[in-house]
């Protein structure tokens, strides 16, 4: 592929062409190299309890955009599609995935993640990692999952000053890429309304309405925290904007009805 410098040595060099069209192209290329210079955010999303509610039972006929995956089912978490293709038609933004789950699990629920301009989640990936991409810090098997094994940013991109991990388990990153991830706070298990939560709740039940209602607009808080960085993407230090946590204090303009 020609670079920049080589393509202007071929404008220069060329006999037959005319001024004004040599000025079209110089402006042409110029833009071209301007974009790739600009800075890429690489956005990564975590699968389980983040993008996907693993469901325990077969749901009833009330719940809605259920798929099933590896012989498991999932319903897709609120947004998932609208805050999916939102960001993969920002200019300079990579949409990756990242999970603890295996290989084919993970490609045939992305595949069932349709949007709205005819792709579906693995069509527009840049990167899907699953459990063989995790990075090993303990061989203590009595220590939780996500103490043992943690995300490596640097396989997304060598340079991660602007890479966002998105995930509901907290801290599942190398200790020195924490600040890149947005953690969504505590998460629980999905209910279509709140008058299914049962009256005896446990540890993954929202305890109130507000906690219900939190959940199912965490995605749409992703999405205007992510704003947050993007608009501020050229500077060095862009993710310091980015919160360490939702529920975040900046403004939430889209959300669950």
């Amino acid at each position: 592929m020609l670079n920049f410098n080589t393509l202007s040595s071929t404008i220069l060099s060329s006999e037959k062409i005319s001024m004004r069209t040599m000025l079209l192209l110089f402006t042409l290329l110029f833009n071209v190299h301007a974009m790739a210079q600009e800075a890429v955010m690489d956005i990564v999303f975590d699968l389980d309890w983040t993008l996907l509610y693993p469901l325990k039972d077969k749901p009833n006929s009330k719940f809605s955009r259920v798929i099933e995956a590896s012989d498991e089912l999932y319903r897709i978490a609120d947004g998932t599609e609208d805050i999916l293709l939102r960001l993969h038609e920002m200019p300079n933004v990579r949409i990756s995935f990242y999970s603890g789950g295996n290989t084919p699990r993970n490609i045939e629920a992305l595949k069932k993640i349709q949007l709205a301009n005819g792709q579906n989640a693995f069509d527009i990936a840049y990167k899907i990692l699953n459990v063989s991409d995790l990075a090993p810090i303990s061989n203590d098997e009595s220590l939780p999952f996500t103490q043992r094994f943690k995300k490596d940013l640097t396989r997304i991109n060598s340079d991660i000053s602007r890479v966002i991990l998105v995930d509901d388990s907290k801290n599942f990153v190398l200790p020195e890429q924490y600040r890149h991830q947005l953690w969504l706070g505590k998460t629980y298990n999905y209910y279509e309304s709140f008058n299914e939560v049962p009256g005896i709740k446990d540890n993954y039940d929202p305890p109130n309405l507000k906690e219900w209602m939190r959940e199912r607009n965490k995605l749409y808080s992703v999405y205007e925290a992510i704003l947050e960085v993007y608009v501020k993407k050229e500077l060095p230090n862009a993710i310091e904007y980015l919160p360490k946590e939702l529920p975040f204090s900046g403004p939430c303009n889209l959300h669950f009805h």
